[in-house]
């Protein structure tokens, strides 16, 4: 019987890891887990190859005994190889080694650090759920979501027209069209080298504070538009930073410094800062350089109205949420949040700052609709779960 998920992880996570395939097996989702799944006198390394072919998705039990587990590497390096979706599952307060880096930097991870496990299991089920609908009409790919995004007022852009595929035309017609883009280009690289003024992005941090191309902070204002560059959905993979663990004036001087470098946020999330002893808000986030000039825009630490107002400023300029994570400390709710301006953005729809009950019913009644569930993050006050999220049609 073919097998849905390959669950990778340290063997001394078995436990965890057992309990994610009890959980999505209860559910109808067959799982292959070694050492249960290995046909006896079979070979390990052929057995874990095979598996990892058939299974379309691959859950990493992400911690810090997978993080020192060169098998665990190699079998990420594998799924990514054959373009499985991977699923990052961090049961542990830790960020994925540098060998783990290069494969799942780019994906958005679920996190299953605080208890209960079930509710976390649940939301990935959910997503597993999402990925296989309407399976036959998309490719496998690794994911753009698993974890974040948001909005309490939903919004829904319009689709792209489909265009009609048409005759591959003759040899002769692509001697002329790349003829024909080669003199384009040309033209745009004169116009860009004649043109007086050279356009700045701004990348924006946090509730109020903005870098400006001067390293000046300033109260947020809207950014500056300096390219039309559509955003690919995963960004191309360059030098990663990683900070952790920071107030959010520490937060902030690190983002200036970094984005004065080259450098963008891909994640940002927040906890409960460590070796304190009131519990506060702490920061950690991934940077990454890159070269292209996509405008994004990023806030941190941002209440619900705050997360709102910010959201339809965003949304009135064109962007679109890319990453968002909600957190919970001392039952006060945060929430950060990264846009992308992407050109011809498919149709969307983000939620922010509901219960599990209303998030349970946004999700069955969009996906009738025909969306998917890209981005979920989660968090628990005690009194109840609060929930951001965004569907989008491919």
């Amino acid at each position: 019987m073919k097998r849905t998920v390959f669950i990778s992880h340290s063997s001394q996570d078995k436990k965890i890891a057992d309990a994610v395939c009890n959980f999505l097996e209860k559910h109808g989702v067959l799982c292959w887990i070694a050492p249960r799944d290995i046909t006896p006198g079979k070979n390990y390394g052929a057995a874990i190859i095979d598996a990892i072919s058939e299974c379309e998705f691959f859950v990493l039990i992400l911690s810090s005994l997978s993080n020192d587990s060169q098998q665990v590497v190699r079998e990420v390096e594998r799924a990514a190889s054959t373009q499985s979706v991977v699923i990052p599952l961090r049961v542990e307060a830790v960020q994925p080694s540098k060998d783990l880096q290069f494969y799942v930097s780019s994906s958005h991870w679920l996190d299953a650090v605080t208890p209960p496990l079930d509710q976390h299991l649940l939301e990935l089920l959910r997503a597993i759920e999402g990925w296989k609908k309407d399976e036959g009409q998309r490719r496998r790919r690794t994911p753009q979501p698993v974890e974040n995004v948001a909005t309490v007022a939903a919004l829904e852009t319009p689709a792209p027209a489909a265009v009609p595929v048409k005759k591959r035309p003759g040899v002769w017609l692509y001697a002329v069209a790349a003829t024909t883009i080669l003199v384009v280009c040309a033209s745009v690289l004169l116009l860009k080298r004649s043109s007086s003024t050279t356009p700045t992005n701004r990348e924006d941090s946090a509730a109020l504070a903005t870098r400006s191309p001067s390293a000046v902070a300033a109260e947020a204002s809207p950014p500056q538009v300096a390219s039309s560059t559509p955003l690919v959905a995963n960004i191309g993979l360059g030098q990663v930073v990683e900070v952790k663990n920071l107030t959010s004036t520490e937060y902030q001087e690190k983002f200036n410094e970094l984005t004065q470098q080259g450098y963008r946020p891909i994640k940002v999330w927040a906890e409960a800062l460590a070796g304190r002893e009131q519990p506060s808000f702490g920061y950690w986030a991934t940077f990454q350089k890159v070269s292209n000039r996509t405008p994004w825009v990023a806030r941190y630490g941002l209440d619900a109205v705050t997360y709102q107002q910010e959201f339809d400023k965003c949304v009135a300029q064109g962007y679109m949420p890319t990453y968002v994570n909600v957190a919970c400390v001392n039952n006060v709710v945060r929430y950060c949040v990264i846009y992308d301006k992407i050109v011809n953005p498919p149709a969307w729809v983000a939620k922010h700052n509901i219960n599990k009950a209303q998030f349970d019913k946004e999700h069955e009644d969009l996906v009738a609709k025909g969306f998917k569930l890209k981005i979920r993050s989660s968090c628990s006050t005690g009194a109840d779960w609060i929930y951001a999220a965004l569907w989008q049609k491919d």
